[in-house]
């Protein structure tokens, strides 16, 4: 690999010369490599699977840079020589995260809070919660509101005091789509007399 600078000649260049080399641009840098050899290569069913997978990503970015909005948020994230398609390939890649979930401030009345803290590597996008019974019946779908960069708030609609054991379903999405799940239970007591 070779990286040539302030070259009056090939300043700007990309693309491929003959399948012979490979001319990048990394910034204010020209990058030139040999082009590489795939003919021998016989892919196995994962290699396949994540071809497609970048494909999907590739495309994805290209929408991004599309938008200038999106374009100039993705920009605002590029470290050094990277560029905002990197980034948002890097972030259809990574998945949000849901660190935590509060249960603590729910205890089966209308009106009560459950706190979410979940993360993305670019932007968690929207919060969800859902509420099912012990046989699997979904009682209440609800969005949470983000109330700091990493906590999320759900008010609940629903009283489900005496309803015995509940199950609660937290989806955490990024701007690509990708979708993190946290699952757990809580029993509804019975109403106090």
């Amino acid at each position: 690999m070779v990286k040539i600078r302030k070259n009056l000649l090939i300043k700007g260049l990309i693309g491929s010369v003959n399948k012979q080399l490979v001319l990048k641009q990394y910034g204010k840098t020209t990058v030139i490599s040999t082009y590489p050899d795939m003919s021998h290569v016989i892919k196995t069913e994962k290699q396949k699977k994540e071809n497609h997978r970048f494909r999907e990503a590739v495309a994805y970015a290209k929408m991004q840079m599309a938008d200038p909005i999106a374009k100039a948020e993705y920009q605002s994230r590029a470290k050094g020589l990277q560029k905002a398609f990197n980034v948002a390939i890097t972030d259809f890649y990574t998945l949000p995260e849901i660190h935590k979930v509060d249960l603590s401030n729910w205890n089966g009345k209308e009106g009560d809070v459950i706190y979410v803290h979940a993360t993305d590597d670019f932007r968690v996008e929207r919060v969800t919660v859902e509420i099912a019974n012990s046989t699997g019946m979904l009682l209440e779908s609800a969005p949470a509101v983000q109330i700091s960069a990493v906590k999320w708030e759900c008010l609940l609609q629903k009283n489900y005091t005496g309803a015995g054991k509940l199950f609660v379903k937290v989806s955490a999405w990024d701007r690509p789509g990708n979708e993190a799940v946290w699952e757990g239970e809580k029993t509804a007591k019975p109403p106090q007399i």
